[in-house]
């Protein structure tokens, strides 16, 4: 009981931070996207699309974080999951969350202990994996998408349409992720960047390895003149062979990833029935000195035995 104010406490403030930090600001989604229609910063072009925007401290902390190497991979993490936030709104949610789960931590175990510390390390890294999993989700849909997409380029092209005119059919026919991609890509075709630059900024956005494919068949294209709907059919046919062979890979190897799912699972299932069954036990792994090491080992050990299972059944094509 004595631990209830607080806990409850804890969840109201953490639902305060997490309804300020991801509120959906109009405005700052249009200034995100007008971003990404400019194009990189860090890319020199010829044609300057941007425009230059009213300096403030908002823009001046902006502009002080795009300077950290660290800090500009988030905002492309952030861009390649399709993702209307400002990194510095995500670094103060990182924050705020971390130092959250701290006191939280402190307050449950009444000091600064290793429990403490990572309670706010596990809440202080979960926007990040939120992230990261957006960005691997929407890779994932495009690169479902790209055959048929490839498979349309194709078609309109042999009818007598120009690649701009397929990629804008592309954008109205197909749905998220690559009807946004597009329409992006369209749009900065409009305004000046030339047709393969804007395909190398898409690129940019969508680190997809298939789709390097399309935009060094346009490139080579452009300089030297080929069939482009002839290269294109071959590259969606060579994409949904290299989609086969990974979803072969995928089947050949669930096992040892369900294993390891399992095994990762387990303790934290024992643990939990353990605790119903016979809590003595628990409290002996976690408030007796010899029975924290033992945690502490197993718990090392369970990574490192998780992290070689994955090493092993992960494939680079």
């Amino acid at each position: 009981m004595e631990l209830l104010v607080p806990m409850v406490a804890f969840l109201a403030m953490l639902v305060v931070v997490l309804a300020v930090a991801l509120r959906h600001d109009r405005t700052t989604e249009r200034q995100i996207v007008l971003s990404r229609i400019s194009g990189p910063a860090e890319i020199s072009e010829d044609v300057d699309i941007s425009r230059p925007t009213r300096g403030g401290e908002s823009a001046f902390i902006e502009q002080l974080l795009a300077k950290v190497r660290p800090i500009r991979r988030l905002e492309e993490s952030l861009w390649q999951a399709g993702l209307y936030v400002k990194v510095s709104n995500v670094l103060a949610l990182v924050v705020v969350l971390g130092l959250a789960g701290g006191t939280a931590g402190v307050v449950w175990t009444g000091g600064v202990t290793f429990t403490a510390v990572l309670a706010g390390v596990i809440l202080a890294i979960l926007p990040l994996l939120y992230v990261s999993w957006r960005k691997k989700r929407r890779l994932r849909a495009f690169d479902s998408q790209l055959p048929e997409i490839l498979d349309l380029l194709k078609s309109s092209l042999e009818a007598g349409h120009t690649l701009q005119r397929a990629l804008q059919v592309a954008a109205e026919e197909f749905s998220e992720p690559a009807a946004t991609e597009f329409r992006i890509l369209l749009e900065q075709n409009r305004l000046g960047v030339p047709l393969a630059k804007a395909l190398e900024y898409m690129l940019q956005r969508l680190p997809d390895e298939n789709l390097r494919f399309l935009v060094v068949a346009v490139k080579i294209q452009t300089d030297v003149g080929s069939s482009l709907a002839g290269i294109i059919g071959q590259l969606a046919k060579t994409i949904r062979d290299r989609q086969r062979v990974e979803m072969r890979v995928r089947v050949l190897t669930a096992q040892p990833r369900f294993g390891a799912m399992v095994g990762g699972f387990m303790p934290i299932v024992l643990l939990i029935g353990m605790h119903f069954i016979h809590p003595e036990t628990v409290t002996m792994l976690f408030h007796d000195p010899t029975g924290i090491k033992l945690t502490k080992a197993a718990a090392v050990l369970e990574g490192l035995g998780l992290f070689t299972i994955y090493s092993m059944v992960r494939v680079d094509y």
